[in-house]
């Protein structure tokens, strides 16, 4: 699925992708099922310090009460650091974070690390350095786990601070894969744009935003301008605006919604209350300028 959209920038937070699933997706729903766990627990008194805990993490219906018996143990205890060691569902990863207290614990945010974005900005600019010269992209060796996981992206080429090109993929697919290709379609494929040229390259500066699953919506009180992203389609035409232009241009939700609909998708601004489906999603955007200074 590609898109052309308009992009600035923004950073955020991937939101949770199972809400409602493994978990209640009310807060005041899983707020109650986890005290009520934690009101079970009985757990046995430990003597001595407490260096560390495993606690299980699946469904909190299969879990919930077995980890509440673990985390039972911390209660009216007070410590000066926590160190959580997280990892996804499907294959190890390094710890996710170092925090200060439980309350600001971030485990598996989705967030990039510097060193990644830099990565990603690199076969960027060299996909299409090469395949402007040569019309193939180039063969890469990767490695690193967060290159290789399947997420959607967008690729924004600015030229001297106006767009020069930009285009996205929902589809999810390896994230180096999805740049090389995404940066070459914005160079070339973008149908308000002449074709870029290999000359212009040094001019150009490029921009990722990296998404997150996208969440179908059916209230426009659960858009959250400036941090989602919009997706909307009657099936057979689509349109898409990132988060960051919400902000560029000061509208309302409706507005929002409403010029999504006429001016990308070509259907009328009320389409969502006919029957148009709404979807929502973040993006992590990170650019040359950023990563450079």
């Amino acid at each position: 699925m590609l898109a052309a959209c308009c992009v600035a920038q923004e950073g955020g937070v991937r939101p949770p992708a199972v809400s409602g699933m493994f978990y209640p997706g009310n807060p005041e729903q899983l707020r109650s099922m986890i005290k009520g766990f934690l009101n079970k627990a009985e757990p046995p008194k430990i003597e001595g310090q407490l260096k560390g805990l495993i606690v299980p993490h699946a469904g909190y219906e299969y879990s919930g009460q077995v980890a509440a018996f673990a985390y039972g143990l911390l209660k009216d205890k007070k410590f000066d650091s926590i160190i959580i060691l997280g990892y996804p569902a499907v294959s190890f990863s390094t710890p996710a974070s170092v925090t200060q207290g439980v309350e600001q614990e971030r485990i598996n945010s989705g967030l990039l690390e510097g060193g990644t974005k830099k990565e990603l900005l690199k076969i960027a600019r060299q996909s299409l350095e090469i395949y402007l010269k040569e019309k193939r992209f180039p063969e890469l060796e990767v490695k690193e786990p967060a290159l290789l996981e399947k997420r959607g992206a967008f690729v924004t080429l600015k030229k001297k601070g106006m767009l020069r090109g930009c285009i996205g993929n929902f589809k999810e697919e390896p994230l180096y894969i999805q740049i090389q290709r995404t940066a070459v379609s914005s160079a070339l494929n973008d149908p308000r744009f002449i074709p870029v040229r290999l000359e212009e390259l040094k001019d150009i500066q490029i921009e990722i935003s990296v998404l997150s699953p996208m969440q179908r919506i059916n209230s426009i009180e659960e858009l959250e301008l400036g941090r989602h992203g919009i997706y909307v389609t009657d099936g057979v035409r689509s349109g898409v605006f990132l988060p960051q232009v919400a902000e560029e241009t000061g509208w309302t939700k409706e507005e929002f919604l409403r010029r999504c609909l006429a001016d990308k998708a070509g259907l009328p601004p009320d389409a969502w209350e006919k029957g148009a489906s709404v979807f929502v999603f973040t993006a992590e955007v990170f650019s040359e300028d950023q990563t450079n200074n």
